[in-house]
Formats: C-alpha cells, structure tokens, sequence
C-alpha cells in the first residue's frame, strides 16, 4: 500500500529546481532523479508532493520479493483482491490523473526493475511515474531515446547559495551572506553536510564561523560512518575506483561516469570528476580543511557600486572602466556584444578608435580586479571573446541577481498556497535592496529602465509581503 508522506526535519526548505524539473517533464512516463545519499531527494519529492493538487501515491522502497512491488501497488489500488498485471493497468487507469512516485529504486532487484520497465511502457494516459534513489539499473538511455523517460541532471539537487541562507533563515541564524556562501561551497552544496554545520551553529552560539569545527568534533566520526556505509552499498569495481580517486589517481571519462551513476560521492568540475571535498578530506590522506577556505566574491550593484571578496575591494583606474564593468553586471548573463558596448560609450567615435578604447578599457579592468583578486579569478571574472564581452556572475554572490530570484520564489510559493515561505522571499528581497541601483550615479540610458524597474520590484514585494502578513494575521 502508499505510504503515507514522511514528516520532514525541521528547516527543510522547497527545493525550487527540482519543482521546475520535474513539473517541465510531467507528461513523460518516467521521471528519474538520481543523487548520492544525503542529497535531500526524499525531501523534495515530499515537498514536490504537497504542491501537487492531482492524486499522488507515495512508494518507500525496500529489499523485497521479485512481485512484492506489484502486489503493493495493487493492495492500495484494489479491492477485489486480483493481483494481476491487467488488474495494475485497470486500477491505474481508474485514479487518472495522478502520479506514483517510488522513493529508494536502487533498492529494487533486477526482476522489480523489468517490471517497472514494462509498467512504463503500458501506462495509461495522464498517469506518470517519479522514481529517486543512488542509481538505477533502469535502461534509461534507451528510455530516454523512446520518449519515455527523462533523467535529472547530475548537480540538479546541489544546494545553491540562496537555497542555504533560506535554511539557516528557518533556523533563526543570523544572515551573514559570506559565511553562508562558503559553507555552502566548501560542502558542495551536499545537503545532509550543509544543514548538518547550520543544526551546529544552533545548537551552540549561533556563530558560523567555528561552526564547522564544532560539528567535526562532535559528529566527524559519525558522519564517516555514514559515508562509509553508504559506499559500501557500491560494488567492488566502484569501490576501486573511489579509492583509487581519493588517493589522488586521475581516472578517465568512461570511469568518472560510472562514479556518477552508481551514487558515489563525486562531482564533475571542468569536466573531471573528484571526490566531494569533505568526504575526500574525511576519508582521504588530506587533514580536513577549513569550510571558510575564502571570501566569495561579491558584486553590489543596490547602492554604492562594490566588487570585493572580504575586506579586499577593487580600485578603479578610471571612471569609464567601472561603468563598463557594470554595464555587463545587469545585463542578462552578463555579456554584450563588443558593437553594443561601442554603441552605448562611444556611439560618435571613429570605429578604430572605439575598438581601441575598448580595448584600453579591458585592459584597465583586469588591472583594477588583480587590486583584490588573484590572476586565475580575475581571468575567469572577466572574459573578451571572439563574441563579445561577458561578466562571469556564476563566480559572485549578486545582490541584484538574489533579489530577483527572492522575488520570483516568492511569486511562485503564493501560487502554490506557501503563504510562509513567500513572506520569507519577499522579505528577503526587501532586505537586499539596500538602495536604489547604482544610487549616487549619474542617470545614464543604459542603466536607468532597470533603476525603475527594481523600484517596481520593490514596491511590489513590499505590497505583497504586508498582503500576506496581514492576511496570516486575520488567519491565525
């Protein structure tokens, strides 16, 4: 029979990018969302579920008898008793639309996956399966090739920066956005290690910096433990590999690969696969590093304009370089083409002499980024290609891009009826908006829609949070 839907931990937060994953691909059959242990999958399917107003039935999977899947689907969906595969397609088709979600597949033995497999084929229409686990002997690629099925990306569950600051939000700790950003990054985003140093600073003094220290003392055993017992899971060959990865040896493509999808705990960088960083540091020859390795970088652009990392910030050799570099900072994925940058500060001038200027101006840039950063930042912060000029904000934290992502979050969970957690984002947005874009700067066409547009933005979430509290107000 369904299980009833798992209670989450407290401070559990909706995993957007699974939601808008697994709601783009909700007309396949299939649906597979792999990731190691501890990613937070059983925890997104369980919010996924609660957004769902369709019928949903909720599958943990365990080691059992070659039908006992079928004969649990069946105990939830009949009541005459007839445990047949028609009697499965029968029941199915009578609870249209709804979806099965099986959390655990790794679990299923070979002959519960042909199973599944033949179930995906035969479905009836508006009935789809959502399945997460480690991995998978499913053959999705051929799944995927029919049509029927589709496989999450391998970093879809990694927690994001914002995703984090809303989890310690929710455990009351205080919002400092650097210590957030390098936890965050010096755990990979795994969720069980992030929430696990956030539960530490709570349950101590609420400080972030020795929080993970703390942790390691009180549970680093434990949680190697944990890992150990995880990866003992993997066959022998996989278990080699892992090894071999963690002493340091280079594997090759076909080998990382096979990492990923049996659910060890790895990550592609650049194209190669390494160990997560604490777990190779854990169970490594490596002493465990520090989780606050160093300052993100940060781009303000509300109120005084500011690039930094730390206490360290970027000096300008000139006023036209800084304004090109913030140019590219709002816009979208921060490049332009190098003809509409000539177009916007050097519209009149000689079409040699602009390029020239451009190229001064480039040259400048880097200057004033290698004030506050090393080389190899600088030359991933800043690219001039063939195409055009390009900011990298993946590298930053961005005031004005978490503002806009607080916003749209928040939009979507009034739709949902999460009336908490958009009175969360928006407050979030508000406390983003320190002021004005670029306020103090000169008015300049480039840049003045989008100060009027953030000021929309802001009245908006203002408007809407004070709807909503007043509204949980009357309610309560």
């Amino acid at each position: 029979m369904p299980f009833s839907l798992p209670r989450l931990a407290s401070g559990t937060i909706v995993r957007e990018a699974l939601l808008t994953w697994v709601t783009r691909y909700v007309d396949l059959p299939l649906r597979v969302c792999l990731a190691p242990a501890g990613a937070g999958k059983t925890t997104a399917l369980v919010e996924y579920a609660r957004t769902r107003s369709s019928p949903l039935l909720y599958f943990h999977l365990e080691h059992q008898h070659p039908d006992r899947l079928l004969e649990t689907m069946l105990a939830s969906l009949c009541n005459d008793g007839e445990y047949s595969y028609r009697a499965v397609l029968s029941a199915l088709r009578s609870r249209a639309p709804t979806e099965i979600v099986f959390d655990g597949i790794e679990r299923l033995s070979e002959a519960e996956e042909q199973l599944l497999v033949r179930l995906i084929s035969d479905l009836p229409a508006q009935v789809s399966v959502l399945a997460a686990g480690t991995r998978t002997g499913l053959p999705l690629q051929r799944l995927e090739i029919a049509g029927l099925a589709k496989c999450s990306p391998p970093q879809l569950l990694r927690l994001s920066i914002e995703e984090t600051e809303k989890i310690a939000q929710n455990f009351g700790l205080p919002m400092h956005e650097e210590q957030l950003a390098a936890i965050c990054e010096g755990c990979d985003g795994w969720a069980i290690a992030v929430t696990a140093v956030l539960r530490s600073a709570v349950e101590g003094d609420k400080s972030l910096v020795d929080a993970h220290e703390k942790w390691l003392l009180q549970s680093g055993q434990s949680f190697c433990e944990y890992i150990d017992g995880e990866l003992q899971r993997l066959g022998s060959e996989e278990q080699e590999l892992f090894q071999s990865l963690l002493q340091g040896k280079p594997l090759s493509d076909q080998e990382g690969r096979r990492l990923e999808a049996c659910g060890a705990f790895v990550q592609r960088i650049g194209g190669v696969v390494r160990p997560y960083q604490l777990v190779g540091a854990l169970l490594g020859s490596l002493p465990v590093a520090p989780i606050l390795p160093q300052t993100p970088l940060q781009i303000r652009l509300f109120g005084r304009f500011i690039v930094r990392s730390g206490e360290r910030e970027v000096v300008w050799m000139r006023r036209r370089d800084q304004q090109l570099f913030r140019y590219l900072a709002i816009r979208p994925e921060g490049r332009a083409s190098k003809a509409e940058v000539i177009a916007a500060f050097w519209p009149e001038a000689d079409r040699h002499l602009a390029s020239q200027s451009l190229r001064t101006a480039c040259s400048n840039i880097r200057k004033a980024l290698a004030t506050a950063f090393e080389q190899n930042v600088v030359e991933q912060l800043f690219v001039s290609e063939a195409q055009g000029l390009r900011v990298n904000l993946d590298l930053a934290l961005v005031d004005v891009r978490r503002f806009k992502a607080h916003i749209n979050a928040a939009s979507a969970a009034e739709e949902q009826g999460s009336r908490g957690d958009a009175i969360a984002h928006y407050t979030a947005a508000i406390r983003l908006y320190r002021a004005d874009l670029f306020a103090g700067e000169p008015e300049e066409m480039w840049f003045v829609p989008q100060r009027q547009a953030y000021r929309e933005m802001l009245a908006f979430a203002r408007e809407r949070s004070a709807a909503l509290r007043e509204g949980e107000f009357i309610a309560n």
